[in-house]
């Protein structure tokens, strides 16, 4: 809502100040004539007078403008690789349905059709949420800045799976410990055997492991330290290695078992005579082959 309370009252009586958009920019009003109920009237009455100042500008875009403005928004204050996902998302599966709309013309049969669509395709429910999820944030943008009134598609909500159709097996993405050791012991290649140990044994996620290096390996203390991740979704096609996804370091203790398997992997790679400490652990020079890292059934 544009209309707020004053920290402070005055005589007891509730005093309002407004905060708006008009053509993409913030204006906050004070007034110390808006008291009380009259008061609030009075300042909704100069927000909707602002607001009708920008409205022939601000909300005469299209729908793909919109989305470049989001995005634009986006890059500045995410992980690159969340823009990448935001970006391809939006070119994939919004532009192309939404993209051309006014969103002076945007209601709410809009976005049901929109849904019907990717309701239709061949796509994951999962994914359908991903889309849902960036055309709300897209909406949510165009809300906070002035640029459309309503977030139908927050309304309408998320995608939803019917229970019947659910595979319980398909939502167990663990194993046990038995089992591992059953897959475990018929991997007879070294590099493999200790990538798959680290990450059962640790548990860190797939990013992080393919970004750790030898310097961040304490054996004197038997500790790991998660200082960085890896992420392959980028403009340059080149991966990157950025801040952890939560943003924090972390501190791994090492049992003994994991660290004699380090161990023995440190002796060998370390007998390489261009080896360095700031080397990756799996994979060297160059991270770890990402498309090693996909298994299909």
């Amino acid at each position: 809502m544009p209309v707020y309370e004053e920290k402070e009252k005055v005589d007891g009586q509730k005093r309002y100040f407004i905060r708006t958009y008009v053509n993409g920019k913030q204006i906050t009003r004070h007034n110390k004539l808006w008291l009380g109920r009259d008061g609030k009237f009075l300042a909704q009455q100069e927000e909707n007078r602002l607001r009708g100042m920008g409205a022939d500008i601000t909300n005469n875009i299209s729908f793909n403008e919109l989305t470049d403005k989001f995005l634009e928004e986006s890059k500045t204050i995410n992980k690159e690789s969340t823009y990448y996902t935001y970006f391809k998302l939006a070119e994939k599966w919004v532009r192309p349905y939404l993209g051309y709309k006014r969103t002076t013309q945007l209601c709410l049969n809009d976005f049901i059709s929109w849904r019907e669509f990717i309701k239709n395709s061949n796509i994951s429910t999962r994914m359908k949420n991903k889309c849902h999820n960036i055309v709300s944030s897209i909406l949510n943008y165009g809300v906070k800045y002035g640029y459309i009134e309503n977030n139908y598609e927050e309304k309408l909500g998320s995608f939803k799976e019917k229970i019947d159709k659910v595979n319980k097996e398909e939502k167990i993405k663990y194993i046990t410990y038995p089992e591992f050791k059953e897959f475990i012991k018929n991997v007879d290649n070294i590099d493999w055997y200790t990538y798959f140990s680290f990450l059962y044994l640790t548990g860190v996620r797939k990013g992080e492991s393919q970004a750790l290096s030898w310097d961040c390996i304490d054996f004197d203390n038997s500790c790991i330290y998660i200082r960085k991740s890896l992420t392959p979704k980028t403009f340059e096609g080149a991966y990157k290695i950025t801040d952890t996804k939560t943003h924090e370091n972390r501190k791994i203790d090492m049992d003994n078992k994991l660290k004699n398997i380090l161990l023995e992997y440190y002796d060998l790679k370390s007998k390489n005579e261009h080896f360095k400490m700031t080397d990756f652990v799996f994979g060297g020079f160059s991270t770890i082959d990402f498309s090693n890292l996909e298994f299909k059934r």
